[in-house]
């Protein structure tokens, strides 16, 4: 039964790509992942709170149209956080690995070796902060 319901998910996916704009779809669908179909409701997978949130507030009702569409029947939907890397498969079958993540400016999260001075411009301290009229209400 739940390959039934996933088919249906996925068909509910292409009928949601077809009639919402490709940024809407691919920021707030396609992370979207089918996980069950409860006693009472559909259950889908949001990446966070806030996603679950924003997609139950904005988007519930056309996803239930969607599913409609796709199953002939409507659906209540139940959406749950998926801790990332978990639950969500990919075309191969197997589990998503996140790439590691690579920050702008990476010299700003080097630590300073043992001995290793820091890398701060020691004449700007708060010890030699001069309050004048440009910066009297950071004071």
């Amino acid at each position: 039964m739940a390959d039934n319901v996933s088919a249906v998910w996925e068909r509910a996916l292409a009928l949601l790509k077809e009639n919402t704009n490709q940024q809407t779809y691919k920021t707030w669908f396609e992370p979207m992942r089918f996980i069950e179909e409860g006693d009472s409701a559909i259950v889908l997978g949001a990446p966070n709170e806030f996603f679950k949130n924003w997609v139950a507030e904005h988007y519930s009702d056309i996803i239930i149209n969607s599913l409609e569409q796709a199953s002939g029947k409507k659906p209540s939907l139940k959406f749950v956080i998926i801790p990332q890397g978990e639950g969500a498969k990919e075309d191969g079958g197997e589990a998503a690995t996140e790439e590691p993540k690579k920050h702008i400016f990476p010299f700003l999260f080097k630590k300073p070796l043992p001995g290793e001075e820091s890398r701060l411009n020691a004449k700007y301290t708060f010890d030699s902060f001069v309050i004048g009229p440009s910066n009297r209400f950071s004071h």
